[in-house]
């Protein structure tokens, strides 16, 4: 039995659904609870399990961020929790929702584990950038092999290098995550974020990104699979939405036919987190009654 990190709704006697969260580098699922406890009352279940090298228990164990593994480990492990939620709620849509990092493995999850999923949420995420992507499996790669698989700030420093550049005049280099000051305190204060990952973590990411878009691997993907490609107009994960507007058309080029994009204007990286998320809530429950089975 998987023991969850969040699960809210389980005392609602006839729920509409559930929703598997999965979230993004550096950071654990309790910073989901504002959308847990909105869709909760909107009568969804929500859950969430920390993925693999994140949260309070590796924390503990001294493993926070140390990767020893290959990270398709974190695809499997979501996949199997997907499979565990429709042994408890097997008669109830399941939508997957996967933030930033989560949102590729959320995506990955899409191409192996689909089996008894409604839809999936793909939020904050971006698309294939084949040479800043193989720079950073070439750093990643030289790193591991200077240092072995020891944690750097140098490389967390080189992934986020420009992320806050439209945004230098708040003094904040947490600025590019949300408008909300209080967000940004409660992620700089909070002791499971903002950590140091192992270089194998590195190597082993860059590796899943390089495959990740790679068409023929989403060959046995139902077309009418239900998908929503969902970002901030000021996200620069997402290319301030030209990222995600090329996301959106890969799928389509695919041809799957029920695909949404909705890029919320003013909106930055962590549009669950954002000053007014109910807007976006609000959106994101329309979508997903509309898209029931």
């Amino acid at each position: 039995m998987i023991e969850f990190d969040i699960f809210y709704g389980k005392e609602i006697e006839n729920p509409k659904g559930v929703i598997q969260v999965i979230h993004g580098m550096g950071e654990h699922c309790s910073r989901y609870i504002d959308l847990a406890e909105f869709f909760q009352k909107k009568g969804y279940i929500v859950l969430g399990k920390n993925l693999k090298w994140h949260g309070p228990t590796h924390k503990l164990n001294g493993d926070l961020g140390l990767c020893d593994g290959r990270f398709q480990e974190v695809v499997e492990e979501q996949i199997e929790i997907g499979k565990e939620i429709k042994k408890l709620y097997p008669n109830l849509n399941l939508y997957i929702l996967g933030h930033s990092m989560g949102s590729f493995v959320c995506q990955e999850c899409l191409k192996r584990g689909y089996e008894g999923v409604t839809g999936y949420i793909i939020q904050g995420s971006s698309y294939h950038q084949p040479l800043l992507w193989k720079l950073g499996e070439i750093l990643a790669n030289l790193l591991f092999k200077i240092t072995g698989n020891t944690p750097s700030e140098f490389f967390k420093k080189i992934i986020f290098l420009g992320n806050n550049s439209r945004f230098k005049n708040e003094n904040d280099e947490f600025s590019w995550l949300t408008r909300d000051k209080l967000s940004r305190d409660r992620f700089r204060e909070d002791e499971f974020c903002d950590f140091n990952y192992s270089m194998k973590f590195y190597k082993e990411f860059f590796l899943f990104l390089k495959n990740l878009y790679k068409e023929e691997s989403f060959k046995d993907v139902p077309r009418d699979m239900r998908l929503l490609i969902v970002s901030g107009f000021e996200d620069p994960i997402g290319g301030y939405g030209d990222l995600v507007r090329k996301l959106y058309d890969f799928y389509k080029k695919l041809g799957f036919k029920n695909v949404d994009l909705h890029l919320i204007p003013m909106f930055r990286h962590e549009i669950h987190n954002e000053i007014d998320k109910e807007q976006y809530f609000e959106y994101l429950y329309n979508w997903l009654e509309k898209n029931k089975m």
